[in-house]
């Protein structure tokens, strides 16, 4: 009797197991058929601002989950970065409701990214700061050495020279030539003979 009530058990519980399975079969396939239904194409939002890109997604339908793609720094304001990359990538078809991961780059950063090209929506803004001409360093120049040329002192030429003339006549005392060789009344006024 006790095998016979395990077995009739044991059947029950079979059946039971049965019964749910084709109950469930149904139900799965009306949500596979309404998740067919019901798919997004997934938008390009690579070179967006994330808050552009959240807004983008939002309004289809989908929700945007991003994360720093470089550093792993925490997403505060949302306008300071740009989308670097989707999963899953644009025009992917998704359900509605579904997540896009979004690695963003901070707009500070130095590395390049790629800019899409404007839509309607977008106001493109080129902002190009002046580039200054690189400054160049003139070396100090000595001026050229020029070697004067050596001055000779002025020659100063002197007179000629000019031998005492020979006199055989009479000096006076106060110098004077008396005209005369005779000594009577010699350099009379002039001092006497010197």
């Amino acid at each position: 009797m006790k095998k016979t009530l395990a077995l009739v058990m044991l059947a029950g519980l079979m059946l039971t197991g049965c019964g749910s399975k084709q109950a469930s079969a149904p139900t799965e396939t009306a949500k596979a058929t309404a998740v067919a239904e019901n798919t997004i194409e997934v938008p390009d939002v690579v070179g967006l601002t994330l808050d552009k890109a959240i807004d983008q997604l939002k309004d289809i339908g989908l929700k945007a989950h991003a994360t720093d793609v470089d550093e792993g720094k925490t997403i505060l304001i949302k306008k300071n970065w740009q989308v670097a990359s989707e999963d899953p990538l644009a025009h992917a078809k998704v359900a509605e409701g579904s997540t896009v991961e979004l690695g963003v780059k901070h707009l500070t950063d130095e590395t390049p990214t790629p800019t899409p090209s404007p839509t309607p929506t977008q106001v493109a803004a080129k902002v190009v700061a002046p580039v200054a001409p690189p400054v160049v360093k003139a070396k100090p120049v000595a001026p050229p050495v020029v070697k004067a040329q050596p001055v000779a002192p002025p020659v100063v030429e002197a007179p000629p020279a000019v031998a005492p003339p020979v006199y055989s006549g009479i000096i006076c005392k106060d110098g004077y030539a008396w005209p005369g060789t005779t000594r009577r009344g010699a350099c009379h006024g002039h001092g006497g003979i010197a």
